[in-house]
């Protein structure tokens, strides 16, 4: 009992696992006299059935020290050599319970003699064994008593120690920090006892505030007297693990809980490897934690709540974490005893209470609130309470699926010895909303569908929940696949030895639908023994096409195994889909030949040409043999074509031929103005050469035929016109009519007689006497139209009973006008024209057409004898030499340069028409 000037505070009751005894502990202050001690009862068994001597030992050890108060013995601490609790010797005459200057991490705690000014912290230790056997203590021999600099700091339950162990106290700040301190005493028993303190860095928590209730403020804030602070309340260990707790807040209207998981595995580094807060939220006020651990590494823990709403008194609440729980956590906490009212008496205690049973389960005891006719005192509630069981998870195999195919995934199964219902929760790992589902019992989660949008590799995470709000999590993968796209291949017709340019050779979809360009690539094999090369890829309307550029050396043919067709393969890869392979093929043609053409081959009516060259060519595949090669003539004159002949010399293949040109192919209007020349009048056709090789397309080329009429000589051409050639030298011709005939006529080249022809209805008779100085007559029986060239020479010309167009060419003429109306076309030179019996044209000089060129064409001298007048686009140049022109009978029309400047022509009649250059 305490004496007339001192009080009894702290009573603390403990299980000591170590010894399986009961020890209950007191202070007992005297505050007048400045003497302190402590109490303690030890019991004699584990089941103590009295409190008398007869079960307990009783113990009383001074813990006075000169000028100070012992206060706030906390919780009492072990391991398996000593029993120890601690003492804040405050300096006499305060209170103040201070912050702590934490000592370097490392350092010997050392502290202040206990004669010393100021405030310390009392450790006291006890020797187990004494204290249990009931042997007297004896200070320096069983009971020792050292001061260290600090503040409350708490010694742990070493529930596993052995002996030689140290004992191990920690120590938070008062105020706010983020650090604690865990400090390692070595040679507990003894007068010297070794501190080693290591600061820690924690989360960083503030100084606690003061709790409050409905009412308002439960603890008056008198001189600290009643008012909480931040201090670690319990330690307990287990495995080298320690639990701590500490009261600590987040506002100036919030108290959480702070534990913290120290691991002391390695003594010389003791190691933070867990903490978290246990809160109610804003306005609610979590005071007076405490914790124990279990031998399976389980913390319980107790404490007191109270907040501002409605009915939230001061309470008792337990919650706790398994070892394998979510790191930071606890779980859900449980109310033990509600509070009833507010707290308007009365101050809250110093502490919770909690121990670890042998079986692992927890005890604890705790204030709170009572109602009735005890409203505003405190009740206090013992509570005992395990950790329910989580659910255990088994994951499935590791799975796979198809991007964007819906999977039906295999969740696993769980069991669970703990009601339910159980929720269900699937994270599927792509960042897509969780599958969440009940399940009734315990056994197979079955399976739920997803799609994944994207190939990779997800974690699916299938978290079961129990009734008591317990969970355990399992993990699969699943392997997410590009599916192969879905290709088709297109043929190609290439030519050989060309550059195919981009030629489409592939097309594919994406059955997970279209990606980047960039995520696809395809390489080609040609098929004919190159390496490989990469497509170019193109999208649009829903399809990739790949394309690529090839030359290949040789034709689709037999005599190339393996190249009719060549079998091209286009391999295309996506991400890490199985690669999508399509065949295809090329048939490569030859290459059509590269043609010359525009030579000039010679021939006469009538006589076989002489073998002239009409094309050459080269074949851009390579020259191969002759016989791979064919050439077909088209001779222009509608005969058959007939087969050229090749050869080769140089890289150049040159194809010749000959021909026969049927005597009277050409008719008068073919020869353009060559029947003025010197040489024998001559047409031209085109000869066009068809080159063919091997399936390669055929190759043109066009060459031009020059077809001369032989000299001195007659004939009748297609159209029915006779037509007469002279010679290079002086020749006379004559035309005469046979019997009463008037269109038939025999002709005579000097002495020669060429032969006897019939004009037919519509053709003419055409002379071209060619070079020297020619006579020309027709005879004024022969009736038909005549055309008559006097060529290069003098000549002399006389028309005959028909209409006659008389052109003398070059030199000086003589051209002399049949009956019915002539025209008659000077030429270069000095001519003498003389008209006829009727109206005539005298061209004194040169006709010319619209581009200012000598015009001696058969078929446009035709068009002006019929339309009687020289207009537009023919014109009458001077030829600069002077002409006489002579009418005659009729009103004719006169051409020449009579008036202006130059030689002047001359026109030797009058009373006709005009026409002035």
């Amino acid at each position: 009992g305490a004496s007339t000037t001192s009080g009894l505070s702290d009573p603390i009751v403990v299980w000591n696992d170590q010894v399986n005894r009961f020890i209950v502990g007191d202070q007992d202050v005297d505050n007048t006299n400045h003497v302190d001690t402590f109490d303690i009862a030890v019991s004699k068994s584990a089941s103590p059935a009295t409190l008398t001597t007869a079960d307990w030992n009783f113990y009383r050890i001074v813990t006075t020290e000169s000028g100070r108060n012992a206060d706030y013995p906390g919780n009492f601490g072990w391991n398996a050599d000593a029993f120890v609790f601690t003492l804040n010797q405050n300096q006499a005459g305060s209170d103040d319970e201070g912050e702590d200057d934490f000592p370097d991490e490392g350092s010997d705690g050392g502290g202040p003699s206990a004669s010393g000014a100021g405030s310390a912290v009392q450790v006291v230790s006890v020797n187990m064994a004494d204290l249990v056997a009931g042997n007297a203590l004896t200070v320096g021999s069983n009971l020792f008593l050292k001061d260290v600099s600090g503040f409350s700091i708490r010694p742990t339950v070493m529930h596993d120690s052995v002996p030689g162990d140290p004992m191990w106290l920690l120590e938070s700040t008062a105020g706010s920090d983020n650090k604690i301190n865990v400090i390692k005493m070595t040679d507990v028993l003894s007068s010297s006892p070794t501190f080693t303190t290591y600061s820690r860095s924690v989360n960083a928590y503030q100084g606690v505030v003061q709790p409050q209730d409905p009412g308002g403020q439960i603890t008056p804030n008198s001189g600290n007297n009643g008012a909480l602070w931040t201090h670690i309340l319990k330690a307990a260990e287990f495995n080298n693990t320690i639990v701590a707790s500490d009261q600590i807040s987040v506002s100036s209207t919030e108290d959480d809980a702070r534990w913290y998981s120290i691991s002391v595995a390695d003594p010389n580094n003791p190691t933070i490897q867990d903490q978290g807060n246990v809160s109610a939220g804003d306005t609610n006020y979590v005071t007076f934690p405490s914790v124990d651990i279990n031998a399976n590494g389980d913390i319980g823990m107790t404490y007191l709540q109270s907040g501002t709403g409605a009915n939230q008194f001061v309470s008792m609440y337990v919650t706790g974490r398994r070892a394998g729980d979510p790191a930071g956590t606890m779980e859900t906490p449980v109310l033990v005893q509600a509070g009833l009212s507010n707290s308007t008496t009365g101050r809250l205690g110093d502490l919770t209470g909690i121990n670890v049973d042998t079986d692992g389960s927890f005890y604890a005891g705790g204030e709170y609130r009572l109602g009735g006719v005890n409203a505003g005192l405190f009740g206090t509630e013992v509570g005992h309470f395990v950790l329910g069981t989580r659910p255990v998870v088994t994951a499935p195999s590791d799975q796979s699926s198809d991007e964007g195919a819906a999977h039906a995934f295999s969740l696993g199964s769980f069991s669970d010895p703990d009601d339910g219902p159980w929720s269900v929760d699937v994270n599927w790992g792509d960042g897509t909303p969780h599958t969440t589902f009940s399940a009734a019992s315990a056994g197979s989660l079955g399976t739920r569908n997803h799609t994944y949008a994207e190939e990779g590799s997800y974690p699916v995470t299938v978290t079961v929940t129990d009734g008591t709000n317990l969970s355990a999590s399992a993990t699969f993968d699943v392997t997410v696949n590009d599916p192969p796209v879905v290709a088709g291949g297109v043929p190609i017709t290439p030519v050989e030895g060309q550059d195919t340019g981009p030629v489409a050779v592939a097309q594919f979809t994406d059955p997970a639908g279209p990606e980047a360009l960039g995520d696809y690539s395809a390489a080609i094999d040609w098929g004919d023994g190159t390496a490989p090369t990469a497509g170019t890829i193109s999208f649009a309307g829903g399809v990739f096409t790949v394309s690529g550029n090839h030359t290949y050396a040789e034709e689709s043919a037999a005599d190339h195994p393996g190249s009719n067709p060549y079998q091209v393969t286009v391999t295309i890869r996506h991400d890490a889909a199985p690669d999508a392979v399509v065949s295809t093929t090329a048939t490569v043609s030859d290459p059509a030949v590269a043609p010359t053409g525009g030579f000039q081959f010679v021939a006469v009516e009538g006589d076989p040409s002489a073998t002239q060259t009409v094309a050459t060519f080269t074949d851009p595949g390579g020259a191969e043999v002759l016989g791979d090669y064919s050439a077909s003539i088209d001779w222009g004159d509608g005969t058959a074509p007939s087969a050229g002949t090749i050869s080769l010399a140089g890289g150049v293949f040159t194809v010749t031929g000959s021909h026969t040109y049927a005597t009277g192919l050409g008719t008068p209007g073919d020869f353009g103005n060559t029947f003025c020349d010197a040489d024998p009048p001559s047409y031209h056709k085109p000869i066009t050469v068809t080159i063919s090789h091997e399936d390669a397309p055929d190759a043109v080329a066009v060459s031009d035929a020059k077809i001369s009429l032989k000299p001195g000589s007659a004939h009748l051409a297609s159209d029915g016109s006779l037509i007469v050639v002279g010679t290079p030298g002086d020749d006379t011709i004559v035309l005469n009519n046979v019997g009463s005939t008037h269109d038939t006529a025999t002709v005579q080249l000097g002495s020669a007689v060429l032969g006897t022809f019939t004009v037919g209805p519509s053709g003419r008779i055409v002379v071209a006497a060619m070079g020297g100085d020619d006579s020309i007559q027709v005879a004024a029986g022969v009736r038909v139209e005549a055309v008559l060239y006097g060529g290069p020479g003098n000549d002399r010309l006389k028309g005959g009973g028909g209409r006659n167009i008389l052109v003398g060419c070059e030199g000086d003429d003589t051209l002399l006008a049949g009956n019915l109306g002539d025209l008659m076309v000077g030429g270069a030179g000095a001519d003498r024209i003389v008209g006829g019996n009727n109206n005539d044209l005298l061209v004194a000089g040169l006709l010319e057409d619209a581009s200012n060129t000598e015009d001696d064409r058969y078929d446009d001298l035709v068009a002006i004898l019929h339309a009687g007048t020289i207009a537009a686009p023919f014109h009458v140049a001077d030829d600069g030499a002077v002409d006489r022109l002579t009418g005659s009978a009729g009103i004719d029309s006169f051409y020449g340069n009579f008036s202006g400047t130059g030689v002047l022509d001359i026109i030797t009649d009058s009373g006709d028409v005009v026409f002035d250059i």
